[in-house]
């Protein structure tokens, strides 16, 4: 089985760079226990840009709206154009590509950037925030679609 994650995506990885492809793929594989297991219990997850107004989430918000979204697919991945690493800091220029349950493409474009705590923390590196900068247009297209096609087929979602 394929990664769902490719791209550019160094063999030889930073404990900081590890962690967010393990984001990636965790999210993916809708694997929210080990997913949450990556996350600071103070975690912050904000989708911008603020036209969106999308309010910014904490790590239990965010995993169970993910997860309420995720469900919905039958296949997601990404793909990873750059990745620019700093001290407890990660960034990640990616796209992603799926398909819903109802029909629906997922096709979106991300630049994601990932706090980080310090590597000498004794849990390891764990994500404390994530600011993920998503395509506007198509976000706010593709979600009313979205739920549209999903309440035709007789299911009462909630998306973001």
């Amino acid at each position: 089985m394929s990664s769902p994650v490719s791209g550019a995506i160094p063999e030889e990885r930073s404990p900081q760079v590890q962690v967010v492809i393990d984001f990636l793929t965790t999210f993916c594989h809708q694997d929210f226990d080990k997913l949450a297991t990556l996350l600071t219990d103070d975690y912050i997850h904000d989708i911008v840009p603020r036209s969106l107004e999308i309010a910014p989430r904490d790590k239990l918000t965010w995993v169970k709206s993910t997860q309420g979204i995720l469900k919905l697919f039958n296949y997601f991945k990404f793909e990873v154009h750059e990745i620019v690493e700093g001290q407890n800091i990660v960034t990640i220029h990616a796209s992603s590509d799926g398909t819903t349950n109802s029909g629906g493409t997922y096709n979106n474009e991300y630049a994601m950037f990932f706090e980080l705590t310090p590597e000498t923390n004794s849990e390891g590196v764990k994500i404390r925030r994530t600011k993920e900068f998503v395509n506007s247009k198509f976000t706010a297209e593709f979600f009313p679609a979205e739920k549209a096609r999903q309440e035709a087929a007789g299911n009462n979602v909630v998306l973001l």
